[in-house]
């Protein structure tokens, strides 16, 4: 079946959605005064915590708060979304009292907010999550809090937040396990994670920055640690068995003075916290993640800055049965440097070259590519080594992506639906009703 039919038959389906998003969205925009919405009924508030106290505000719902700085004491006693406009732009601030929100439910989402300025007592906090489980927390910069989140959640996702100048960045309690820390940057902390009496949580892909400590770990196990990047940090005290790699590789530790002398990435000696704790497997660069538009991941490891990393569908389209993973490396000038590629084998398989500046290179050259012995039936591995200036990296091999995987239906489907919605949200931005609370 050709592309262009698979794309015709993608776009008829999504076309309820697209009269759906056209006829049934309520309107959600109001005159100044009321710039707290509910989305799922078109009522619009003065303040967040009026949007959630509302009768007719129901779990499920998602109240949108547009930009501005609101002084509030927010309590999400519902399982809603709230949602900001602009994470950067949209402040709830606690005027330096108290607990900024408080999570009182499961399924709590908060996305796209600034929270800051809690009270100075002690477990104040930017965001205070009770013993819930399924919330998420994501998108947010939670800055100048005494802790920035805190609470004994169960299988809560913390992520892609940037969480700063607080005393404790997140801090997990009593009880809380299956969490999963990820994808964070955790900077200027006094600790960015500290964990106390919570077992089997996961702390992984973090940027943790310039903190007097990156983790502390009181009588908590069983905690697994690896691709999180500690820079400028010391890490703190561990008092239980806890997992500073995942058996194959570990962290990035900016005080690392082993050496690499096999050139596949991983130090050579491991990096030792105390009798009981051990990265086996340190990483000799730091670690990077790229989410490709299949929904596959591709993982880096390099002393290089990486940038303009792309895995274009558009490569694949003109060229079929073939993809190309390109990306951008640059070092001070005249150093040596390295990256470290791990790319699923359904995005790039069997027959493969690469490329620097556009020049095909192997493991006979200099630049240099060698696949590494780690690469196992479902991800291939390889090590290319530099001199530093700027420069392209390009792998392009064949591929056995489907034309549309059936997994991409669904989000392509609510993608469509989501553009439909911020287009009506747009409109009625534009065209103001006068609907109200």
């Amino acid at each position: 079946m050709s592309r262009q039919i698979v794309l015709t038959m993608i776009l008829f389906l999504c076309m309820p959605c697209l009269l759906y998003s056209g006829i049934s969205y309520v309107e959600v925009e109001a005159p100044n005064g009321y710039p707290v919405h509910n989305l799922d009924t078109g009522l619009n508030y003065t303040s967040i915590q009026e949007a959630i106290n509302a009768p007719e505000t129901l779990d499920g719902h998602t109240i949108f708060v547009e930009e501005g700085t609101y002084f509030e004491h927010v309590t999400v006693g519902k399982s809603l979304t709230l949602l900001g406009e602009d994470r950067e732009a949209t402040v709830i601030d606690g005027n330096l009292t108290g607990n900024v929100v408080r999570i009182t439910r499961d399924y709590v989402n908060i996305r796209g907010l600034t929270i800051q300025r809690s009270g100075r007592a002690y477990s104040n906090s930017g965001i205070y999550v009770g013993s819930t489980q399924h919330c998420d927390i994501s998108a947010n910069c939670i800055v100048d809090n005494d802790h920035g989140v805190y609470g004994s959640p169960r299988n809560m996702s913390i992520t892609d937040n940037t969480i700063e100048g607080n005393f404790l960045g997140v801090a997990i309690d009593s009880g809380a396990t299956n969490n999963v820390i990820s994808r964070n940057h955790l900077v200027a902390n006094h600790v960015s994670v500290h964990l106390n009496l919570a077992d089997a949580n996961y702390i992984l892909q973090n940027n943790m920055t310039n903190n007097w400590r990156s983790v502390t770990l009181w009588d908590s196990k069983n905690n697994t640690l690896y691709h999180n990047n500690f820079l400028n940090n010391t890490f703190g005290s561990v008092t239980d068995p806890n997992f500073l790699d995942n058996g194959f590789e570990g962290n990035y530790w900016s005080n690392y003075t082993g050496v690499d002398l096999n050139h596949d990435g991983i130090g050579d000696s491991p990096y030792v916290i105390d009798a009981n704790h051990t990265d086996h497997y340190p990483l000799m660069g730091m670690f990077y993640g790229y989410d490709t538009y299949y929904g596959y991941a591709v993982a880096f490891v390099s002393n290089s800055s990486i940038s303009s990393i792309s895995f274009d569908p558009s490569y694949i389209e003109a060229n079929p049965e073939e993809a190309m993973l390109a990306l951008n490396v640059s070092g001070d000038t005249g150093t040596e440097g390295f990256v470290r590629v791990c790319i699923p084998k359904i995005l790039i398989n069997g027959s493969y070259l690469v490329m620097f500046d556009g020049v095909v290179i192997t493991n006979a050259t200099i630049p240099q590519v060698r696949e590494l012995p780690c690469s196992n039936e479902t991800h291939t591995y390889f090590y290319i080594n530099y001199t530093h200036s700027e420069h392209t990296i390009t792998i392009i091999g064949t591929t056995t992506i489907p034309e549309f995987p059936s997994f991409l239906i669904l989000p392509f489907l609510i993608l469509v639906t989501t553009l439909a919605l911020l287009a009506t949200i747009a409109h009625k931005r534009m065209y103001p009703s006068l609907k109200r609370k």
